[in-house]
């Protein structure tokens, strides 16, 4: 009787653009049981646990085991009344209240909405420098994780095969890592403790002609206190880790040239340096902050061009500026973005503002090794344990929770996954 007069009532329809740290927060959260019915519309059927994402490019972490089905994450979304459609939003009408989105095979379709939240997070900013598009790597997503890891193992065993140079092989083994940090420097680590720990097994000779480059234009890990980012320096250096301090001007297929004047011979480029909008938010017709994000209010409510607020789009995550108070692309803001979100949208409050409340931050480096900063800074042993609890206890399901644990405690018995 009462699923009946569940169903009786009429419901608004969310739509929901993306499936990352804020999109999944909110369709997590979203009440779909008595007050909307949701749409997720998103290029990825998951959302993509970033903390780990570097330790799958190196076998430490299985890629699948860092993603959650969109479904497994809302449960409602297997209801006849709530739906997910893969595909990329082509336009968005705000008059008529419909979503133009396009299939990868090109098919059109239309999606309407009552309440629309748009939180398709960024892209990797290149800063229009020649070459990075074509040639480098980059690290957001399960795909990226996946090519990198291809890659790096391709690149071992090609530089094996009889005949070929030693100049060769080693600009094959050389591994360049453009951004210092937090993601460039996590994923340097993993590397470094892939090389260190396990090549020996795989190829011994490739070990010996191994060489890891970071190159960051300002300071590694700029954010963090000065002893932190000291410690982390003479880790990743200790690691055998050259750190160069200049810019990129432009990439080749194998040669990367520095504002330095010099030049690197690489066999693999990853490009981690910073966030700008994607391609929906830049054509979106709203008011944006002077870096092209979507401008919004304290509530996370969009500007339309006149300066109006618009009572049905919200927007959150790495997509969006709130007005006088710029926030960093950090997967906590995301995720209290959406809390605050779907916590309004349910109980209808329109009273409180959103309130960032930093919990501090955490760069995981060699196996053994971290550094956190909060209300305290913790360096070594035991910031390295608190950074794999927390994000094991993140982590949404208890599939992946247990997966996660077991592949940590396996790489460490039997060493990290080599195939591919």
């Amino acid at each position: 009787m009462i699923n009946k007069l569940y169903n009786n009532i009429k419901k608004e329809r969310i739509v929901i653009i993306g499936s990352g740290w804020a999109g999944s927060t909110v369709a997590k959260n979203i009440n779909c049981k008595t007050k909307y019915n949701l749409t997720v519309i998103s290029n990825r059927n998951h959302m993509v646990f970033t903390p780990l994402l570097a330790s799958s490019c190196v076998g430490t972490l299985h890629s699948l085991s860092v993603i959650e089905n969109i479904r497994h994450i809302q449960p409602n979304l297997r209801d006849p009344d709530n739906h997910f459609y893969l595909g990329n939003v082509n336009s968005i009408d705000k008059t008529s209240k419909k979503i133009q989105c396009k299939t990868v095979s090109d098919k059109i379709f239309e999606v309407d909405y009552d309440k629309l939240v748009i939180a398709t997070g960024g892209k990797s900013s290149t800063f229009g420098i020649e070459g990075v598009n074509k040639y480098a790597h980059f690290l957001k997503n399960l795909s990226d994780s996946q090519k990198i890891r291809n890659s790096i193992l391709e690149n071992i065993c090609l530089s094996g095969i009889p005949g070929t140079t030693i100049k060769e092989k080693e600009r094959l083994m050389n591994f360049v890592i453009v951004g210092g940090g937090p993601t460039g420097v996590e994923f340097c680590s993993e590397l470094c403790n892939f090389i260190n720990e396990d090549m020996h097994r795989y190829n011994p000779n490739a070990k010996n002609l191994a060489k890891i480059t970071i190159i960051e234009g300002n300071e590694l890990l700029g954010s963090f206190d000065s002893s932190l980012k000291d410690y982390a320096s003479i880790r990743l250096i200790n690691a055998g880790v050259n750190i160069k301090k200049c810019q990129v001007n432009k990439i080749e297929k194998d040669k990367i040239y520095l504002s330095d004047g010099t030049n690197i011979n690489y066999g693999i480029c990853v490009w981690s340096t910073g966030i700008e909008p994607g391609d929906l938010v830049k054509k979106f017709d709203c008011i944006k902050s002077k870096n092209g994000k979507i401008r919004v209010n304290e509530f996370l409510n969009i500007y339309n061009l006149d300066g109006s607020i618009n009572e049905d789009i919200y927007s959150l995550g790495d997509c969006v500026e709130i007005e006088n108070n710029p926030l960093p692309p950090l997967a906590q803001v995301a995720e209290q973005q959406g809390l605050f979100l779907s916590d309004s949208l349910n109980n209808l409050n329109t009273k409180n503002k959103f309130k960032y409340n930093h919990r501090g931050s955490m760069v995981t480096l060699t196996t053994g090794s971290a550094i956190l900063e909060s209300t305290v800074k913790i360096k070594g042993i035991t910031s390295w344990l608190l950074w794999r609890s927390v994000y094991l206890t993140k982590l949404i399901s208890i599939k992946n929770k247990l997966n996660v644990a077991s592949q940590w405690f396996g790489s460490w018995i039997k060493g990290r996954e080599i195939s591919f």
